[in-house]
């Protein structure tokens, strides 16, 4: 039986790689000679096969691209985009798809990024892009992981990063970066510090329409905003009690101010003056990240890790306006905290079984306080918005398997079982108390056609998180548009099956296929309250299709050294709309997004050029009155970079060259479920192009 297993697979698997021939040929992908793949493979800098889920590039493949940290040598890494992580519960579920020596970095969503770019090049001995089992296990549910495997060594590394942008009104707006990295005795130190000034000059126009769709008004903005960015993050990583431990450390601050100016119009722009309107956006945003995590070998080849996890934030808006009604003025403040703690055992790969069990607990919680005013007959009034004053608690618990285990030659499956218990406590103005079990499976089946093409069958199915700001009450006073808290929110619940081929051949060639459904129970949107107001609750089930398609393609033959890359999305969701009964897409999804590069390298001239393009994407938001779609334009970039300089790689690059245009628009209605059409508002913003030099140098 296992005989005729494996003949048909093997049969199979030659059909699978005609198909995947002529597919590369019908793309101007086509497969390398075996001659040539060899002579490539033998070449300084080629991609190696260690295992049928790996492929190694070493770091001299990066050697030509005038890389300065680790971040760079992943951007650079064939058909591999960086992802932050899903946007899920707890510390598991929320993993990246990037490994530090076989270690996930002890940072939740947003934080990879920065830790790569605190790693100089040099460190880096190679990147292994791991496609399915073995030390996927720490990145869960991601279909590709990126190792990077660093140097053992105690030098000294570093690099200074200095970027100027001038914009649209003759700005300049700086930003600069240092990091260091050393080695003390058997311990590695590295930090990071970083501070951006930033300086917008946005300008828009208003069409509003009645419900003719005849035009009334016609508003110029000016809206001149001002922003500061710091931040400061460190690492120490050393042995310790027969382990390796690491310590991860962030702190940031952001301040932001909006200064906005309508001169309202009647009729067209060049009409009669009627008034005019400013409305002042002020937020400041700080936030601390401490991760700490241990890992060492408990028994033969089993390891143990533990990891710890806490995140306090801090932010503030405060919001004020004047229209056609009056004054309107708010002001929120809201303090959150994240704990993870976190436990594993597991057994590595190639041992038969590689099983691995741990449990998690996390507690959140959210203070939020809002005042709002409206202006009545030339008086502040406060209106008190339900969830304008509360607490929000969450306690969470979590136990989990998760196993790899081979099934016939080439194939082998992933299997995980999660079981979560919470409770989430709101207490204030509004109140309630909730306790929740999930239970959250998935298997996946993987088949390593050959070292060089993969297949991925999976489902899985994991809980939202939830945003805790979701609970309490919010204004967009630019909007004009308060938001009730609701305190009765439970996480949505999502299925995805998916199917994804990964194929890779030459030097640099690389495509990535992965289809997928998802069946969402208990999405989150905007719904309608007893008071009459809306606040996001529970809206009905939905289900969402997908394709995601990301590939490099070489393009040596035509030109040395030049390659294509593309990351391409499709997606067409549907949801019941709980108001009127039709269905309707999801809110905040666009139904296509895509990314082109073209890139050539001068190896000689140990220099660069090319050309970025991101496609337009409209998404849309639906709320209990109106429908707002906004439509942001192509944006194209063109750049040249050099390395000529001995330790210096110095950017030109403009961005938005064609400008980088937001339009949007409000369609309004009648109460929840006439349908009746009111009016529209038509808004078209215009950032402009920037010219950005850049310069890194090595330290």
């Amino acid at each position: 039986m296992a005989g005729t297993l494996r003949r048909d697979i093997g049969g199979i698997g030659m059909v699978s790689r005609l198909l995947l021939n002529g597919a590369g040929v019908a793309m101007g992908m086509y497969l390398v000679p075996p001659a040539i793949a060899q002579e490539q493979r033998d070449a300084q800098g080629s991609a190696e096969p260690a295992h049928d889920d790996e492929l190694a590039y070493p770091a001299s493949f990066y050697a030509t691209f005038g890389v300065q940290t680790a971040f760079d040598i992943i951007a650079r890494t064939p058909g591999f985009i960086v992802s932050e992580g899903d946007d899920v519960r707890g510390f598991g579920g929320a993993a990246g798809n990037v490994l530090i020596d076989g270690q996930r970095p002890t940072v939740k969503t947003g934080g990879i990024a920065d830790v790569l770019r605190r790693i100089p090049a040099a460190r880096v001995d190679r990147v292994v892009l791991i496609r399915g089992g073995g030390l996927a296990a720490e990145a869960q549910g991601q279909t590709l992981v990126a190792n990077v495997v660093l140097v053992a060594e105690d030098e000294e590394a570093g690099n200074i990063t200095l970027t100027l942008a001038r914009q649209r009104n003759g700005w300049i707006a700086p930003s600069a970066e240092i990091s260091y990295g050393t080695g003390i005795g058997k311990w590695e130190v590295n930090g990071t510090a970083s501070a951006d000034i930033d300086r917008e000059d946005v300008r828009g126009l208003y069409r509003i329409l009645d419900d003719d769709r005849q035009l009334l008004q016609s508003w110029i903005e000016q809206a001149p905003s001002r922003s500061i960015e710091t931040a400061l993050s460190g690492s120490v990583s050393g042995p310790l009690a027969g382990g390796t431990l690491t310590v991860n450390a962030r702190r940031s601050e952001d301040w932001f101010r909006d200064r906005i100016r309508l001169d309202v119009h009647a009729g067209p722009p060049t009409g009669p003056l009627l008034t005019q309107r400013s409305l002042d956006f002020d937020e400041n945003y700080r936030e601390i990240e401490v991760g700490a995590d241990w890992s060492g070998q408990i028994w033969p080849d089993w390891t143990g890790k533990l990891v710890l996890l806490a995140r306090p934030n801090y932010d503030r808006v405060d919001q004020g306006g004047a229209n056609e009604s009056g004054l309107t003025l708010s002001s929120l403040g809201q303090r959150a905290f994240e704990g993870v703690a976190r436990s594993t055992l597991s057994r590595k790969a190639g041992s038969g079984l590689a099983p691995e069990i741990g449990v998690e607990v996390a507690q959140n919680r959210l203070h939020s306080v809002l005042d709002y005013a409206e202006e009545v007959d030339g008086t502040l009034i406060d209106v008190p918005l339900p969830g304008s004053d509360l607490k929000v608690t969450e306690l969470r618990g979590e136990g989990f398997i998760n196993l790899t285990l081979p099934v016939v030659r080439s194939v082998h499956g992933d299997l995980g079982l999660a079981a979560e218990w919470s409770r989430i406590r709101v207490v204030g103005d509004i109140s309630n108390q909730r306790q929740f079990v999930y239970v959250k499976p998935s298997a996946a089946l993987i088949w390593n056609i050959s070292k060089r093409s993969q297949i991925r069958v999976g489902v899985r199915r994991t809980v939202d998180q939830l945003d805790f700001g979701d609970f309490a009450a919010s204004v967009q006073s630019v909007e004009d548009r308060p938001i009730s808290g609701n305190a009765t929110l439970r996480p949505a619940r999502i299925t995805r099956a998916s199917i994804k081929l990964d194929h890779r051949w030459g030097k640099t060639g690389a495509i990535a296929i992965d289809a997928y459904h998802e069946r969402r129970d208990g999405v989150l949107d905007y719904v309608s309250t007893v008071s009459g107001g809306q606040a996001i609750g529970v809206a009905g089930n939905g289900s969402l299709w997908g394709l995601n398609i990301q590939g490099t393609l070489p393009l040596d033959r035509l030109l040395a050294g030049a390659r294509l890359t593309a990351d391409v999305t499709l997606r067409h969701s549907r949801l019941r709309d709980p108001l009127s009964g039709r269905p309707r897409a999801l809110s905040g999804l666009p139904a296509r997004e895509a990314t082109f590069g073209f890139r050539h390298d001068w190896q000689r001239l140990k220099s660069s050029w090319g050309i970025d393009l991101i496609a337009p994407k409209t998404t849309p938001t639906f709320y209990v009155d109106e429908i707002e779609r906004v439509r942001t334009s192509e944006r194209l970039a063109i750049y040249a970079e050099t390395s000529l300089v001995k330790g210096v790689r110095i950017t030109l690059r403009a961005r938005a060259v064609t400008g980088e245009d937001v339009s949007r628009r409000r369609d309004f209605f009648d109460r929840p479920g006439s349908g009746a059409y009111l009016g529209s508002q038509i808004r078209n913003r215009d950032r402009g192009a920037r010219i950005v030099l850049g310069i890194v140098r090595g330290l």
